[in-house]
């Protein structure tokens, strides 16, 4: 959420090789559930604070040395 007079600072990842919008404060799960890619999950729930406990949306990440759970992991360019 953004604070009024807060600006929304908008950049770009590359997700699954396709180039894709997000906003800063966004998870990985959340930017790849928005464009339409599949991701498994059992513990998430948009109105609760993501914890990553069952570790089922875990992904491949760039620069990572193993993979990370894309529900608590923050998207960055």
């Amino acid at each position: 959420m953004v604070a009024k007079g807060e600006e929304i600072q908008i950049a770009t990842m590359t997700l699954d090789g396709e180039t894709v919008t997000f906003t800063q404060g966004e998870t990985l799960y959340e930017v790849a559930s928005r464009h339409q890619k599949e991701v498994p999950t059992l513990c998430y729930d948009p109105r609760l604070e993501p914890f990553g406990a069952c570790r089922l949306c875990v992904v491949e990440l760039e620069g990572a040395r193993n993979p990370v759970a894309s529900c608590t992991t923050p998207a960055t360019p």
